[in-house]
């Protein structure tokens, strides 16, 4: 594996723990609203960076989804024209705990944003964000375009 490739790998692992934490931190902040200050837990530079990585997270999703034929491993090219069946295995490993790291994470904050929409703000945004975005890469994945009209 080269040095970009592992780099890359890195700061994608980075940045979805990131993910995790703040929504996880912003459902803490929901199960504790009745609390005084509750809310105060969940800062507003913390729901500025659960966008900005929100966003970052789910645009290489969107971008390969969109490279890749409907039925194949996400991010396979990367592996050469004849990779190893370990190679080809790890990486579907990867890419799927990735992909249901994402959704489930993604589904925690757009239920979340459904039933407490004004106790925080980010993260129901988050979960509005998710959907199209989630709604996005499946029409790329497939291949498919609404429907003209």
């Amino acid at each position: 594996m080269s040095a970009k490739a592992i780099f890359g790998t890195v700061i994608a692992t980075v940045l979805l723990l990131l993910y995790v934490f703040l929504v996880v931190e912003a459902l803490r902040v929901l199960g504790c609203a009745p609390a005084p200050d509750c809310r105060l837990a969940f800062t507003a530079d913390m729901g500025s960076s659960l966008s900005l990585i929100g966003g970052l997270i789910a645009a290489p999703i969107i971008a390969e989804l969109a490279v890749t034929k409907a039925g194949e491993i996400p991010l396979q090219r990367a592996l050469g024209s004849d990779p190893a069946p370990a190679a080809k295995t790890g990486l579907k490993v990867l890419v799927l705990a990735y992909f249901v790291i994402w959704v489930a994470v993604g589904l925690l904050a757009l239920f979340a944003g459904w039933r407490h929409p004004t106790e925080v703000e980010a993260l129901t945004t988050l979960g509005k964000t998710w959907l199209g975005l989630a709604v996005a890469g499946g029409y790329a994945y497939f291949g498919l375009t609404p429907p003209s009209g």
